[in-house]
């Protein structure tokens, strides 16, 4: 120990410098080496939504379009949020959430097909369509230098959907009002796998290119089953304004197609989103 004792100063005066750099790696110093982003952005999206509902014989109808037929908005503003952790140099999690819902109430004017029965709806029908997204994804880093961060994932996308249909009770013919409701909500678990280039011009300014896609059929139970695919892109400009906190605006686009089946529910979906989203980031 006396022999250590000359050199006790030195040590404990490099000790912190080296503390120092081990929390914080070169990496955490370049555009995409922030430990945690997290964003809220405006999404308004047009929206293609069809489905086509089976009876209870396992009977499917025609698609019904909930636009174009039933009066839902085909254009809605929410809110897309997204927090991505890189807990290591190559390593991160990224989390995504949305919800859209959406109603209407209007005289259809059209014939609409429910399992292996027709409907004339000349008068009001009650219309849903509501829909929550929640993604998790872990992603590798192939390529990840100042500039440049390519990077590979696998994840899930909890699909919690949830739409009807039913005449309003002043229909005027309590039959047709009575036959004609039609109801589903389901969890859709749909795994996904996922691309991501991003290229820093500057320290400040960065382009994000993402997609991800998936098919898969799922027996969820003896008598639940699904079958199912998912794609997304997304095109994002992002702008480190300061140091805590940026700004970034894009395109996004996301479309799925389920076909489900549980007991003697029977139901295709089919929906489309896309449109541009404008949001604000922190670092972290």
């Amino acid at each position: 120990m006396k022999q250590l004792s000359p050199f006790l100063p030195l040590i404990i005066a490099l000790l912190p410098s080296s503390i120092v750099a081990k929390e914080k790696p070169e990496w955490r110093s370049w555009p995409k080496g922030e430990r945690v982003v997290a964003a809220i952005s405006i999404y308004k999206p047009d929206l293609d939504t069809r489905v086509a509902i089976g009876d209870p014989e396992g009977n499917l109808g025609g698609l019904i379009s909930f636009e174009q037929t039933l009066g839902l908005s085909d254009n809605k503003s929410t809110v897309f949020g997204y927090l991505d952790w890189r807990f290591f140099k190559r390593h991160s999690l990224s989390f995504n959430y949305f919800e859209l819902d959406r109603s209407s109430s209007q005289a259809a004017g059209v014939i609409i097909s429910i399992g292996g029965e027709s409907f004339e709806a000349n008068v009001p029908i009650n219309t849903f369509f509501d829909i929550e997204v929640t993604e998790i994804h872990y992603n590798y880093s192939i390529l990840f230098d100042h500039k440049k961060d390519l990077s590979i994932g696998i994840g899930v996308s909890l699909q919690d959907l949830g739409f009807g249909l039913q005449q309003t009770e002043d229909c005027g013919v309590p039959i047709l009002c009575d036959d004609l409701r039609a109801s589903y909500k389901t969890t859709v678990p749909l795994p996904t796998l996922t691309a991501t280039w991003t290229y820093a011009f500057t320290d400040k300014w960065l382009l994000n290119i993402g997609l991800g896609w998936l098919a898969v059929e799922l027996d969820l139970s003896d008598k639940e089953d699904l079958e199912g695919s998912i794609w997304n892109a997304t095109s994002v400009i992002r702008w480190k304004t300061w140091q805590h906190v940026g700004f970034n605006f894009g395109f996004r686009r996301f479309d799925l197609d389920v076909d489900y089946r549980k007991r003697d529910a029977v139901a295709i979906v089919d929906y489309e989103y896309k449109g541009l989203a404008f949001g604000i980031e922190g670092y972290f």
